[in-house]
């Protein structure tokens, strides 16, 4: 397999879990240029709320609901609307599911992304 065989495999790897109502969600890891739009989408204050991201990084994690592909959102009403539909128990599981994967770069906990400190002088 060739480096970008892998990048493009490891990309397309979705996990299937269920939430305590019993949805079936398919979750895939979110990458840099999903971080990237997300800090864009949350603007200048938003970006700042650790929270905030987290809870919308994993609205775009979600790729299906019960088989229904869902589109990944790209706005903060929809990041809103999205987290309504999936409720407490739809980002629990999602928020489960992503920490037992080995890539823990799913959520925004520091640098490098947007706020990583300047090159020293």
């Amino acid at each position: 397999m060739t480096p970008s065989e892998f990048i493009t495999v490891s990309t397309d790897k979705t996990i299937e879990t269920r939430d305590s109502t019993g949805r079936s969600l398919k979750v895939r890891r979110i990458n840099a240029l999903d971080r990237l739009r997300l800090l864009k989408t949350a603007g200048p204050v938003l970006s700042q709320n650790d929270g905030w991201l987290n809870m919308a990084a994993l609205t775009l994690a979600v790729t299906e609901i019960d088989g229904v592909p869902r589109p990944t959102p790209n706005s903060e009403k929809q990041i809103e609307a999205a987290v309504t539909t999936l409720g407490d128990s739809g980002l629990r599981a999602i928020a489960e599911v992503l920490s037992e994967c080995e890539d823990e770069n799913s959520f925004f906990e520091g640098p490098p992304e947007g706020n990583a400190e300047g090159t020293p002088i």
